[in-house]
């Protein structure tokens, strides 16, 4: 989370002087609604992996044959 918040590839003074640093945002290079969609596939993908080894791992047996 560290990284995340405070990693920054370049400095708020350099978006400042050089706004061609923000081409990448207007021009959808990195973000598009197909991309959008791929993430969203991905993500159901991995969901439906997690699921069936977390109930792989259960084999089916959640309850003990009193329900409990």
């Amino acid at each position: 989370m560290w990284f995340a918040v405070y990693d920054l590839q370049f400095t708020k003074d350099r978006f400042l002087i050089d706004p061609k640093l923000y081409q990448i945002g207007l021009k959808n290079v990195c973000f598009s609604t197909i991309v959008f969609f791929q993430n969203i596939l991905n993500a159901i993908i991995n969901a439906l992996f997690i699921m069936m080894i977390c109930y792989r791992g259960l084999d089916g047996h959640v309850a003990n044959p009193q329900g409990k």
